[in-house]
């Protein structure tokens, strides 16, 4: 019973951050979309998942990787262990993210003129590049946070930095810097945050030690496959706004972009779940106590209890939810948030799937998975969108994240058994 209260009440500390955190990032497209005209909305959404992209090559295995091997030796007793993990990986993943910070910086002009032909997208894709560095010293505290069981400190850092974001986004837009003042807020809103992490790390009472390779290679290696998993999830979630970039234009981005966010919403309890799971799964994983199975079950139950009635909600008033929230400009995103909020219901599964996967040391499940749903996903959108414009994007990217979900729910409760 303890361990089912802790995953029910880490699990509702997260899904409320997470759904303030959805009600900022809502407010935010929604300032964004009526401050800006469609076509330098679209620019933004152009900008904003190349952005998420490059944060997760560089970091999205980091959080859930640091908070498996954290949890781990915890289990173990072992804190000095948890210091050198923490130490290890804030060194070598630093490096790693002024690289590919860098890299990004220079490949900024060859994105935006040769694959979207819009060279007001550079100075927005150079901002986009000074946030990876900084996302590194987010995403390990947030791991340690994870191990440690603090949800509520990843509460506060993540609610700070989305509130940071509006405000700063809204004062920039508003002096006129357009999209690239958009941009601009959001990347200053998590950077100010960070002494906020540091201090609460400090409360942890674990101190910096040396920085060892051979640690940092293990964590390193866990992570791939969850970065690959990690990228393959943005990768699903945003092929047919490039698709639709590529193939018809800014206004249609900016127009679709509209729907994806909203549809997306009901998702916001999974990943609650999802965090919360892995370091149980973890701990239960490390001492073999067999009750793997009973948070898997328990999981389940609570995912489809809480997102029935959003996904219905959404499908039912999706059309004076769009208008109200954007505007008559677009009311064309109707039918493809509804087709979305379809598929995002099979998909948050799998979102509880990878949780699973990576608290019993197999990542690579989720990343096989995911892997094959976005080219499955490419090759409906080549398909559809030529034929049905923007529905044919939503309705590809539904038919993929149902399959996904499907195929990780069932390997999820044959391996667990």
């Amino acid at each position: 019973m303890v361990k089912k209260s802790f995953l029910l009440r880490g699990s509702l500390i997260l899904f409320v951050s997470h759904v303030l955190m959805r009600i900022l990032d809502f407010a935010y497209r929604v300032a964004m979309g009526r401050m800006l005209v469609p076509y330098d909305y679209g620019l933004l959404n152009l900008a904003i998942p190349l952005q998420f992209m490059i944060v997760l090559v560089a970091v999205a295995g980091v959080a859930p990787s640091v908070a498996k091997f954290v949890s781990k030796h915890r289990a173990r007793g072992d804190l000095e262990k948890v210091s050198e993990v923490v130490s290890s990986a804030m060194f070598y993943y630093s490096i790693i993210g002024l690289g590919i910070g860098f890299l990004f910086f220079l490949l900024a002009r060859p994105i935006a003129i040769y694959l979207f032909h819009v060279e007001e997208l550079v100075p927005i894709l150079w901002m986009a590049a000074l946030i990876i560095p900084v996302t590194i010293y987010l995403a390990i505290y947030s791991g340690t946070f994870q191990g440690f069981k603090k949800m509520h400190y990843m509460s506060y850092s993540f609610l700070i930095s989305h509130i940071l974001r509006l405000v700063l986004a809204i004062a920039f837009v508003s002096i006129g810097w357009r999209a690239f003042g958009a941009i601009t807020g959001s990347m200053l809103g998590f950077m100010i945050t960070v002494p906020l992490i540091i201090y609460l790390y400090r409360k942890l009472r674990v101190r910096y030690t040396k920085a060892v390779f051979k640690t940092f290679r293990e964590i390193f290696y866990f992570s791939i496959p969850i970065s690959i998993t990690a990228l393959a999830t943005v990768l699903l979630a945003t092929t047919d706004v490039f698709f639709i970039g590529a193939m018809l234009d800014p206004v249609k981005v900016g127009i679709y972009s509209a729907a994806s966010p909203v549809a997306r919403f009901p998702i916001t309890f999974s990943v609650a779940v999802a965090t919360t799971l892995l370091p149980l799964v973890s701990e239960s994983h490390e001492k073999k106590d067999n009750k793997v199975k009973g948070h898997v079950d328990e999981s389940i139950k609570m995912i489809t209890v809480a997102i029935a009635p959003m996904v219905l909600l959404l499908f039912a008033f999706g059309g004076p939810i769009i208008v109200w929230l954007f505007g008559s400009d677009y009311a064309a995103a109707v039918q493809p948030l509804k087709t979305l909020t379809i598929g995002v219901a099979f998909m948050s599964y799998f979102v509880m799937s990878s949780g699973t996967f990576q608290g019993i040391g197999k990542p690579r499940i989720p990343m096989y998975v995911l892997l094959g749903a976005v080219l499955f996903n490419a090759g409906l959108n080549a398909y559809l969108i030529p034929l049905h414009g923007i529905n044919g994007a939503a309705i590809a990217t539904a038919i993929s994240s149902a399959a996904a979900g499907f195929v990780s729910l069932g390997l999820v409760k044959a391996l667990v058994k």
